[in-house]
């Protein structure tokens, strides 16, 4: 009878033992899973700042390019805007017969300027055409003839810029 006592008192080593290795399976698998919910949190993590960071680099070129482009037209009215920004497709040169063109990308850009921002940019052309005209002249002299110069020239109150590219050498390379 103690044996059987004995045996309803307690578990066997073997009962024991199955018992342990199940709880450490199931243990085992509640950290890899923990580990692997840490993992997809962090990768999730990483992919918000990199999707946020996007944004905010795509709304600064979006902003830039709005500044570029100029004010948005709604209306129909004919009036000349702030700021232009056209990319078109031009031929690079004349076809032969039985020939496609290459065609090549140009940029054009029209800018309203006011009148010192213009100024300004013809100062420097000027002031270096009357030095290679004339050589070495006094700083009094040169400013009287640059201001005259400029006087004489008409202002537009635009910036035009053409930018395509160009051929380096006789290979027709760009």
């Amino acid at each position: 009878m103690s044996t059987q006592r004995d045996r309803q008192a307690g578990f066997t080593l073997i009962e024991i033992v199955v018992v342990m290795g199940l709880l450490a399976s199931f243990v085992l698998m509640l950290v890899q899973l923990t580990g692997s919910g840490v993992d997809m949190f962090t990768k999730g993590q990483r992919g918000q700042d990199l999707a946020d960071r996007a944004m905010l680099a795509s709304h600064a070129i979006e902003d830039e390019l709005g500044r570029m482009v100029g004010p948005v037209r709604t209306d129909f009215e004919p009036h000349t805007p702030d700021a232009r920004l056209i990319v078109n497709y031009v031929n690079r040169g004349f076809a032969r017969d039985g020939e496609e063109h290459d065609r090549i990308q140009m940029l054009r850009a029209t800018v309203g300027l006011t009148e010192a921002e213009e100024t300004e940019l013809l100062v420097g052309p000027i002031r270096e055409a009357i030095l290679e005209e004339l050589g070495d002249v006094d700083e009094a002299a040169l400013e009287k003839m640059l201001e005259a110069e400029l006087a004489g020239r008409p202002r537009f109150g635009r910036g035009d810029l053409l930018l395509l590219p160009w051929p380096i050498g006789d290979d027709g390379v760009f």
